[in-house]
């Protein structure tokens, strides 16, 4: 069910990115973006800028988390992006992602995960998300993405 990002994945994980209404139209265009750079390292041995894992099910996707190792630290990952189709919310998916990236960073060394999200109150249930995931608030800067739009910072240790 979970597995490495593909060449051929970029359409249908893009069509995924488009579903997810909270994303804004730059926000989808970015992670787009992301999804292609990754799809360049799907034959390399070597560990990419950003490592994307797909949940999928009878061939479709339904979820995927994007994470990479965060410049000049050691053992630190940034979780950059991370979606489920919104019919399937709500169903395990992103906890079983989360928990493949936690797996395959301890075994890379890893030590730290952040992710950075909005303070907009539709993005309640994402933050939820990572609190229910064991996931701490460890900071937040107010009006860090447009006046009225905090950045929220959270962390885990693995």
């Amino acid at each position: 069910m979970i597995r490495l990002l593909l060449p051929e994945d970029c359409d249908p994980l893009g069509n995924l990115i488009d579903s997810i209404d909270i994303f804004s139209s730059e926000e989808k265009k970015v992670a787009k973006e992301v999804v292609l750079e990754a799809s360049l390292y799907c034959n390399s041995e070597k560990f990419p800028p950003y490592k994307i894992l797909i949940y999928s099910q009878e061939n479709k996707i339904l979820g995927y988390i994007c994470y990479g190792e965060t410049p000049i630290t050691q053992g630190t990952y940034d979780l950059y992006w991370m979606a489920t189709c919104p019919s399937f919310q709500g169903k395990g998916i992103g906890k079983q992602l989360i928990l493949a990236m936690i797996s395959d960073l301890n075994k890379r060394g890893g030590r730290l995960i952040r992710v950075e999200t909005s303070g907009l109150s539709y993005y309640d249930k994402t933050r939820e998300f990572y609190i229910k995931n064991n996931f701490e608030e460890s900071g937040r800067i107010k009006d860090f993405y447009k006046k009225g739009d905090d950045i929220v910072i959270y962390t885990y240790r693995i």
